[in-house]
């Protein structure tokens, strides 16, 4: 009976860290962010999707800051550095 229930937390723990794997906040926790233009209130995933003067809002594991955009760099110019 205690090898059953033992077996059965250790098999829920497991289940419990893939759920946490993929959830948006544990993500952010680790130091990611989310990008979201301010005018359409839609997400941001690639720099070729921005415009200069274009206001953004970051999106942290805690708390939030408005941008705006400056300079845009693409792919291409990341891999020259």
């Amino acid at each position: 009976m205690r090898y059953r229930l033992a077996e059965n937390q250790q098999q829920f723990s497991a289940y419990s860290d893939r759920l946490n794997a993929g959830n948006p906040l544990a993500v952010m926790a680790r130091g990611y962010s989310v990008v979201e233009k301010v005018a359409e209130r839609k997400l941001v995933s690639r720099s070729s999707d921005l415009q200069v003067g274009e206001k953004l809002r970051l999106r942290f594991n805690s708390g939030e800051a408005l941008c705006r955009v400056e300079n845009i760099i693409g792919e291409d110019e990341i891999h020259e550095r």
